[in-house]
């Protein structure tokens, strides 16, 4: 098993930081792990940040060509990609104790629901293309950010992979 997570990482957008992009990022790390069975992918919900302009339908449009590569990557030639297990990312809850540190009273009602369609989004991706999934608003809470899980959460967060890779 190897992790690949970074903080800030986006699905295709060059951010001010070196490594974010998603896009360009994977498919040298799927070839240099190769063979890859199985892929647990969370990406999307950076790209839903002020600064990026996008809405829901856009940011899903790009996971499903980061998809698509994913299924065509050279690693794959001669063998198949990975099995995909996808995370639907835990909406923003304005209702926790520090999330205006990050996103103004003014903003913050329309990125909770930015996030809920998003997480729909990715919901509805995974059953069109026969994908795993592990919907983390149904499994995890935030912690006090309102954006990150809660630190007790990182468990039952393993535990719901475990069962869809088991299943997928």
């Amino acid at each position: 098993m190897v992790e690949e997570g970074l903080n800030g990482r986006t699905i295709d957008l060059d951010e001010q930081r070196p490594g974010r992009n998603g896009r360009t990022y994977l498919i040298p790390c799927l070839e240099s792990q190769h063979p890859v069975d199985i892929l647990v992918l969370g990406l999307g919900a950076n790209d839903l940040k002020p600064q990026f302009q996008r809405d829901v339908p856009e940011v899903a449009a790009s996971l499903d060509r980061l998809l698509d590569d994913i299924e065509t990557a050279p690693a794959n030639w001669g063998d198949r990609p990975p099995r995909v297990v996808l995370l639907a990312p835990l909406p923003i809850d304005d209702t926790r104790p520090d999330v205006h540190e990050f996103f103004p009273r003014d903003i913050a009602p329309e990125l909770v629901a930015r996030s809920h369609a998003f997480a729909a989004a990715v919901r509805a991706l995974s059953a069109e293309r026969g994908l795993g999934l592990v919907d983390l608003g149904s499994v995890a809470k935030s912690g006090d950010d309102g954006i990150h899980l809660s630190v007790d959460s990182h468990p039952a967060v393993a535990a719901a992979v475990a069962v869809e890779i088991r299943a997928s």
